[in-house]
């Protein structure tokens, strides 16, 4: 008598790991094997940009902690409209940008640790590592890690960074992706 074993893989779909390098950046996606070379570019596009997001957000959000929000011109007061003396601004505020970009009053320490932990944390769910560990880069984690961060800024900013800055444009989805 022949007796028949039912194929355990019968039921599932085959699923593939891709490694993606690009530049500087890599991760791995997992994808079926039966999907087309459209949707795979798509879905890898999709991640690779929102990848840049975060980064570019997480790093804002570095600086807004050590320096403040963003003034509407760098280098400029924001209430008078006049160039900032670097010299004097140094000297008077021991939290200045000294590229002139962020207005140099930063939130309180502990508030200021939160936002830069949940920075560090965001990067690190972007970082190579995870390509070289084989963890699947997934979009949804993305989103949640740039979500922490928008939780930590609403919590050092209640009523919001100012228009201008590019932490609240990013976070309200009008940042054009640049690789800088």
């Amino acid at each position: 008598s022949v007796s028949h074993k039912p194929n355990a893989h019968a039921g599932r779909r085959k699923m593939v790991l891709l490694r993606v390098k690009r530049e500087i950046r890599e991760f791995v996606v997992e994808t079926k094997t039966t999907a087309s070379l459209e949707d795979l570019t798509t879905e890898v596009g999709s991640i690779h940009n929102l990848m840049l997001v975060a980064e570019q957000l997480a790093g804002q959000v570095k600086q807004l902690a050590k320096h403040g929000p963003m003034r509407k011109q760098p280098g400029c007061d924001d209430v008078t409209g006049e160039l900032i003396d670097p010299i004097k601004e140094k000297s008077s505020n021991p939290d200045h940008d000294p590229l002139g970009y962020r207005v140099g009053k930063p939130p309180g320490p502990e508030v200021a640790k939160v936002l830069t932990r949940t920075a560090d944390e965001c990067l690190a769910v972007i970082d190579k590592k995870q390509a070289e560990s084989k963890t699947v880069m997934r979009r949804e984690k993305i989103q949640e890690a740039i979500a922490n961060i928008k939780g930590a800024v609403m919590i050092a900013y209640p009523m919001n960074v100012p228009t201008h800055d590019i932490i609240r444009i990013i976070l309200e989805g009008k940042h054009d992706i640049q690789v800088r």
